[in-house]
């Protein structure tokens, strides 16, 4: 019975390439998020052009609703990006 085994410099190789590629979209300007806008707002009730406060957002991150507690940790962290 053949196995297929690889080595151990086949598999830096491959840990590389994978790496480079990750490297290479990064570059491109990072990955690509299918963002569903509005989706929360609409959830809590809110109309879109009126911001969520942080308050409702904690709120909203403790929901039974496992889509409602991801969209708003999501917004919760996206209050962080770009500051400085």
């Amino acid at each position: 019975m053949a196995t297929n085994r690889i080595t151990i410099n086949e598999l830096k190789n491959i840990i590389l390439e994978i790496f480079e590629e990750v490297l290479e979209e990064k570059k491109k300007g990072g990955l690509k998020l299918d963002l569903k806008k509005g989706a929360l707002h609409k959830t809590l009730g809110k109309p879109e052009d009126k911001k969520l406060t942080k308050v409702e957002l904690e709120k909203a991150a403790k929901s039974k609703n496992e889509k409602t507690r991801k969209r708003a940790q999501f917004a919760l962290n996206a209050r962080k990006w770009n500051k400085k």
